[in-house]
């Protein structure tokens, strides 16, 4: 890690990634993002699917149980990673369905 920033063969022996590293500049150590470090909504999808003769499918009050938490703990992650730069995440609040 120490040597991402030098471009060639002396960052790494993977040509594509000294490649890559020549092209863009690996971002100075900081205390805060420039960007945002997340920005999004999280999306629960129930899904059910069958397989030999069988139906498999995420039980409601499991995927009810992991919305309501994942709502209850967007706001103290986002108020944390704000110390470090501009962030945000959003729960959706009702299951999509997929089979």
């Amino acid at each position: 890690m120490g040597k991402l920033h030098l471009a060639g063969p002396e960052a790494t022996k993977v040509r594509k990634l000294s490649e890559l590293l020549a092209k863009r500049r690996v971002p100075r150590a900081g205390t805060r993002a420039s960007v945002p470090l997340f920005s999004g909504s999280i999306q629960f999808v129930n899904v059910t699917s069958n397989a030999s003769g069988k139906t498999f499918a995420s039980p409601g009050p499991d995927l009810a149980t992991a919305i309501k938490f994942s709502g209850l703990i967007a706001e103290p992650i986002t108020r944390y990673a704000a110390q470090y730069g501009p962030n945000g995440v959003s729960v959706a609040g009702t299951p999509s369905r997929s089979r």
